[in-house]
């Protein structure tokens, strides 16, 4: 069940990202590298991997990881970024 609604959610914003992109719209870091992350979590075999139930068994995965990672780290780096110019003002 939670596997098919995390599926729904990443196949909406990737038609919102694959919508942005043929708008010409540039995407953020931290957009480029959660499109990443889901187009891999959608298709790779091994984060796939469910029980008879249906519940995703957390297969470990070096490219999710890798790519979760990253995520992480534009993330931060967009928060970072984003308070500098308020503090900067205070």
């Amino acid at each position: 069940m939670y596997a098919r609604r995390l599926a729904r959610v990443l196949l909406a914003l990737l038609c919102d990202h694959y919508e942005t992109v043929s708008a010409g719209v540039v995407q953020a870091p931290w957009q480029t590298a959660f499109v990443r992350l889901g187009d891999h979590c959608l298709t790779c075999p091994t984060c796939r991997v469910m029980d008879d139930e249906g519940a995703n068994l957390g297969l470990p995965c070096e490219t999710h990881d890798r790519l979760y990672d990253a995520y992480r780290e534009a993330w931060t780096r967009a928060r970072v970024a984003h308070r500098r110019p308020a503090e900067a003002s205070a």
